[in-house]
């Protein structure tokens, strides 16, 4: 090979000819060897000496090693010949002998290989395809999009005949660059000749059958081409409950790796098998924060459809591990320390002892990292690291507070419940005020259902002392409350007492560093959605039902409240005014209380709210809806349950609206002349105390603008001012005290 670089540098062609000859009868030069030199020369443009001298290669190997040898180094090196008339009749004799069984193999060759209008590099490939092209083959004529199957070779005519359809058609040498032969274990030839297996597969081997779609499409695809691609298989209307199932073996399937989530997810076919246990445990080691590791492992418990079995070698290494992450977050996260203890409660069965005892713990540190040294087993009792945790006084409450996820929480009450069943009644009233509304909800219900509902009737009245810090059994118990259920325990809660610390809480939250971020913003806004359900109506009546001194603290924890969206607080204010008006009226209201006044540009702004929110929103939400149901899953689909509630939201909201429009009555000015302040008026006023002047017209709740000085006539500023006339003062709380205002002048605002 040194000499035949050396004169392919020298360009010295015949000396390179015969050094070939040479090496080549001694059997010195690889094909590798060989294809490097001919490449060298194909770029020279010296492609007749590279047509020679692989002529000579070929001769040499097919009398050597057999026509089989030949036809791969041709395969190798095609793309670097030119083909002269020599080499093309070597090549097909080459091809003729290798496949010397196959039918009209001299009429392939014909057709391909010695055909002089066609590249040699197109004639090998096409030969290629036509001895793939065997009857019955299914492929795909590229230009046309359409699938069919081989009928057959019309040898005399150099034609292949391919059914597509109804129809048939021939194709040439030339024409066969749109035929693409399709593998048998093609998804899209299987789809045209062995649906029936694909059906089969997708009932009994899901796997196997996106192991299909990939080797196919792939190596990856995303989640909405792997249910085109499935479609016709599965069916759109199947697709939910297929994927629910189908979910958990691709998981488990050591040759699909899955990322992603939701519309984002992907599926990628991997070169090598990985055992779903490694690579759970991968998971694991990558994971930083504690609760990360623990609902991960959750998920793998709760997701079914495996053999515990199988898996018991994973599960006893998960339990041993779950074990020493209890020690030692004991004392810098005693929640993720408790979720450790629970899971491992639950696991403890599954696995079995004696995998327990020999499980290999040493791979896996407190944050995933490889542990300096062997773990010993955990104790062979169920339970036993709940207990010890327990053992002593607790803040069980503070310990599920600082917990973000609601699921974990609700693993380690059910933990305590099921292996302390003689503390669990206290722990869980204890667990109460640090838990979740849902969770608040089990406890109660479990509770009750036990004899314990004098207890809890104890209990709640401590959760009402400081609702920020019980903010999330506050909500459950003002929804517990206006629904009436559990009436033993709270048929005697004065309603109006809880909503007035619903509020409380949701602004006291806004300042309560116990609370992360992410804590403080989810309870806001189920304190939010507990208030403003079924639009208001169960806190209008309990405000209704309420004392005038309920619906003035109500009114003081809302009208500067932090916690409450701007539109939630304005809706609770004109909710206490309106149910308590003697509170806050100077004189007689000046408008019919079910009517909602508005100028003609609020009425026309409403509307086109009304309409966006039908026609564009929930439009937009209907198809939200439909791409995250297919998705599967929908028990665990976040997206799934998030446009739901989104759906709800905007359907009160739409329902809200339409009835508000359907109270409408115009503002003008005709309406709103006259002497006294009314509905539509416009107020200019001096402060008594230092002299400032100001103009405020008291117009419809849609044309509030309060930094312009237009306000709602309701709103409590303008409350103040109604029925009064020029020359009249009026006081107004202010920070700092009372203001006292001189009407100076009453007209019309529109």
């Amino acid at each position: 090979m040194t000499r035949l670089k050396k004169l392919l540098a020298r360009k010295e062609p015949e000396k390179l000819e015969a050094e070939w000859m040479a090496v080549v009868d001694a059997g010195d030069l690889g094909l590798e060897e060989a294809a490097a030199v001919l490449d060298v020369l194909s770029h020279r443009d010296e492609a007749g000496q590279a047509d020679t001298l692989f002529w000579y290669y070929l001769t040499v190997t097919t009398e050597r090693e057999g026509a089989g040898a030949a036809v791969a180094a041709v395969r190798r090196v095609a793309g670097l010949m030119k083909g002269n008339a020599v080499l093309r009749e070597e090549t097909a004799a080459a091809y003729e002998r290798a496949f010397a069984e196959t039918a009209d193999v001299g009429a392939m060759t014909k057709m391909t290989l010695r055909r002089a209008d066609l590249a040699y590099p197109t004639a090998v490939a096409r030969m290629e395809l036509v001895l793939k092209l065997r009857p019955g083959t299914c492929v795909k004529d590229t230009r046309l999009g359409e699938m069919g199957h081989v009928v057959g070779l019309k040898a005399e005519k150099g034609l292949v005949e391919v059914a597509l359809g109804e129809r048939t058609r021939t194709y040439d040498a030339v024409a066969l660059e749109r035929i693409e032969a399709l593998p048998e274990d093609d998804l899209r030839a299987m789809l045209v000749s062995r649906r029936d297996v694909l059906e089969a597969l997708g009932r009994e081997d899901p796997a196997a059958l996106v192991r299909l779609v990939l080797g196919t499409f792939g190596p990856r695809v995303e989640m909405r081409e792997l249910k085109t691609y499935l479609a016709p298989v599965i069916g759109a209307d199947s697709w939910s409950k297929w994927w629910t199932g189908a979910r958990v073996q691709l998981k488990r399937d050591p040759l699909i790796e899955l990322g992603g989530e939701g519309t984002k997810q992907w599926f990628f076919l991997r070169a090598k098998p990985v055992a779903y246990a490694d690579e759970f445990k991968g998971q694991l080691a990558e994971a930083e924060e504690p609760e990360e590791k623990l609902t991960a492992i959750i998920a793998h418990l709760e997701e079914g459809g495996h053999e515990p079995e199988s898996e018991a070698a994973l599960e006893a290494h998960l339990a041993a591990e779950l074990a020493v992450w209890a020690e030692a977050w004991r004392g810098k996260n005693f929640g993720a320390a408790l979720g450790a203890a629970a899971v491992a409660a639950a696991l403890r069965p599954r696995a079995g002892e004696k995998t327990t005892a020999t499980a290999d713990t040493s791979n896996m540190g407190e944050t995933g990292a490889p542990s300096p040294g062997p773990k010993g087993p955990p104790s062979p009792v169920k339970g036993e690291g709940l207990k010890q945790l327990l053992a002593g006084g607790t803040d069980l409450a503070g310990a599920l507070r600082g917990l973000s996820s609601e699921k974990l929480g609700r693993w380690i009450l059910e933990a305590i419940r099921e292996n302390l069943p003689e503390r669990w009644p206290g722990l869980g009233l204890e667990a109460l005020a640090g838990s979740t509304p849902a969770n608040c909800d089990w406890i109660a219900e479990e509770l009750c259902g036990h004899g314990r509902a004098g207890e809890l009737g104890r209990a709640v009245g401590a959760l009402l002392e400081r609702p920020e810090r019980h903010a999330g059994a506050v909500v459950w118990l003002w929804k517990a409350a206006v629904a009436g259920e559990y009436a033993e325990v709270l048929g005697g809660v004065d309603k109006a007492t809880v909503a007035i610390r619903l509020l409380v809480a949701a602004d006291g939250l806004t300042r309560d560093t116990l609370w992360s971020a992410a804590q403080r913003q989810s309870l806001l806004r189920q304190i939010s959605a507990a208030i403003s359900a079924r639009n208001y109506e169960s806190l209008r009546a309990v405000m209704k039902a309420g004392s005038g001194e309920q619906a003035t603290r109500a009114h003081q924890a809302t009208e500067r409240n932090t916690g409450l969206t701007e539109a939630t607080r304005l809706r609770v204010l004109e909710i206490i005014t309106q149910t308590h008006p003697e509170l806050f009226f100077k004189a007689k209201p000046a408008w019919e209380e079910d009517v909602i006044y508005t100028t003609a540009e609020g009425l026309a702004k409403r509307r086109e709210e009304f309409a966006n929110l039908v026609n564009v929103k929930m439009a937009a939400n209907a198809k939200a809806i439909g791409d995250a149901a297919a998705h599967g899953d929908l028990s665990e689909n976040a997206e799934f349950t998030a446009a739901l509630e989104e759906r709800n939201n905007l359907t009160e909201k739409a329902s809200r609206l339409e009835a508000e429009l359907k109270k409408v009555k115009t503002i003008t000015a005709a309406t709103a002349a006259g002497e006294t302040v009314t509905v539509g008026s416009a107020v200019r006023v001096r402060n008594v105390t230092t002299g400032r002047e100001a103009t405020w017209k008291f117009l419809g709740p849609w044309d509030s603008n309060p930094d312009q000085g237009v306000f709602s006539y309701r709103a409590a500023l303008a409350l103040e001012f109604m029925g009064h006339k020029a020359g009249d003062k009026v006081e107004t709380p202010g920070e700092g005290g009372d203001r006292v205002w001189e009407i100076l002048e009453v007209g019309a605002g529109v």
